[in-house]
């Protein structure tokens, strides 16, 4: 029974922590892929 209560207690922090997870994943990728096209765009810039 313990591991029954264990395994819906697994289900219920995966479905809590997911979507957390996946949005910072979002933010991670989104600030990386900004950081370059700007530091991209810094070394385009003449000086």
């Amino acid at each position: 029974m313990s591991g029954y209560l264990l395994y819906i207690n697994q289900g219920w922090v995966k479905n809590q922590t997911l979507p957390w997870v996946n949005y910072w994943v979002l933010l991670t990728t989104t600030q990386i892929s900004r950081h370059k096209s700007y530091c991209s765009f810094s070394m385009k810039k003449p000086t």
